[in-house]
């Protein structure tokens, strides 16, 4: 029973999360491809919230178990006690076969997690399954996939950096405003207003760490998404931002340019197909 519920309480969570994550992608991805045009909703964070309890939430969620299953397992072999043996042969091979077994499981819980945010990112964007994404996902690492990764990895790091500057900013002045206020007051205790300084330095500290923890996330979803659907129809982004097609044009020209030739003759071919068919 125990063991259920670690796992079912990791399953619901991170499908809960994915469902977050499949609405802000899915939003993303309707501005990317339908903004200006008749076919953009009236209310895209409400279509989207719909696609991603009705048809993608199957891939959510099976998308959720795989990792849930991982890091449950991870989460067992940490709490093992195989290394408190008596014997000094036995638990030094229990201890390293211990560590083989959580860095297998810490590499593919990384690489299962980062291949569920790009698969679910085809998801919500072209209403493909799972598996089919994950596909799609493989077909991109062969292609632009390191270019995509790296780009994605220095928006992370690049708002964690934001975080800890706004952190300590945040800091430095819940301790200036509690000093701003007792500055003068004689009828407090150097220890008393030690402690307002403290408890106003910490409260800035957490509130700006919980609105920041809360905003990063549909701010990183957005990224990706716009990451991938650059990748896979780069030309769209001109009629959509065009300040941010040339951005990001900037770091994928190799082979941006190849890329759009090979779309427009695509479809030159299929207009001309179905001219003939006509």
């Amino acid at each position: 029973v125990y063991l259920y519920v670690i796992l079912s309480y990791l399953w619901v969570t991170l499908t809960f999360e994915y469902v977050e994550y499949l609405t802000v992608s899915g939003l993303a991805s309707s501005w990317y491809f339908l903004y200006d045009t008749e076919y953009f909703p009236n209310s895209p964070v409400l279509q989207s919230f719909k696609r991603a309890m009705s048809s993608s939430f199957g891939s959510a969620s099976f998308a959720a178990f795989v990792l849930a299953v991982i890091t449950f397992l991870r989460q067992i072999v940490e709490r093992s006690d195989s290394c408190s043996n008596n014997n000094g042969t036995l638990a030094l091979v229990c201890c390293i076969l211990k560590c083989c077994a959580l860095c297998i499981l810490c590499i593919l819980e990384s690489c299962v997690a980062t291949l569920n945010r790009y698969a679910l990112v085809y998801c919500a964007a072209f209403g493909i399954p799972y598996i089919a994404s994950c596909k799609r996902v493989v077909e991109l690492e062969c292609t632009r996939f390191i270019r995509v990764f790296m780009s994605s990895c220095m928006i992370s790091y690049a708002t964690s950096y934001n975080l800890l500057v706004f952190s300590i900013a945040s800091a430095l002045a819940g301790f200036g405003f509690g000093h701003l206020a007792f500055k003068g007051k004689s009828d407090f205790t150097d220890a008393m207003k030690l402690l307002f300084k403290i408890f106003t330095c910490a409260f800035a500290l957490l509130f700006t760490f919980g609105i920041y923890e809360t905003l990063i996330e549909p701010i990183l979803t957005l990224a990706d998404t716009l990451l991938i659907c650059f990748s896979e129809n780069p030309e769209n982004l001109k009629t959509t931002a065009y300040d941010l097609y040339e951005l990001l044009a900037d770091q994928y020209s190799a082979g941006l340019g190849e890329e759009i030739t090979n779309q427009r003759n695509a479809n030159s071919e299929q207009e001309d197909s179905n001219q003939n068919n006509r």
